[in-house]
């Protein structure tokens, strides 16, 4: 009687489970390099308007309107999203294919030394049904929700 097992096909499926994880760790990075991205596109984004209303003194529907149009087309998913920017705080819930961007009113002026506050909210979506599934399970949610808010000092002078 031999101990002896047979060892045929062993390195088969012992390099079945190495490839299966090389590749979860390989759509990993890039889901995660594509979040990475789209956050850094919405901080530069956010900051960049922040400034941009501090230098006017408000936040005006111009400035929200080109940072929402520069989200629209930097952002990997942006183009296919619509856009509400006429928020003064972040809505309760967030749709699916909306950006929101929100802040200080529009139509206030803001004295220098003032705050200005710039927000948005980007719902994003992995791109695998892998990490899509995961992320439901792990968070409970549809989506994950990226937000930035941004304050700046207003140096605009009004006279009254």
């Amino acid at each position: 009687m031999s101990f002896r097992k047979d060892s045929r096909g062993s390195a088969s499926v012992e390099a079945l489970f190495v490839i299966a994880i090389l590749l979860m760790l390989f759509f990993f990075v890039v889901e995660m390099g594509f979040l990475m991205y789209d956050w850094a596109v919405i901080n530069h984004a956010a900051s960049a308007a922040a400034v941009e209303a501090a230098m006017n003194g408000r936040f005006s529907a111009d400035i929200r309107q080109a940072m929402a149009e520069h989200i629209k087309k930097m952002t990997t998913e942006g183009n296919t999203m619509g856009t509400d920017a006429s928020g003064t705080s972040l809505p309760g819930s967030v749709n699916p294919g909306t950006i929101y961007v929100y802040g200080t009113d529009a139509n206030m002026n803001v004295q220098r030394g003032g705050t200005i506050t710039v927000g948005v909210a980007y719902p994003f979506r992995f791109k695998t049904f892998l990490f899509d599934a995961l992320g439901r399970w792990l968070t409970g949610e549809d989506q994950v929700v990226l937000k930035v808010k941004m304050t700046a000092v207003s140096e605009v002078y009004f006279e009254q």
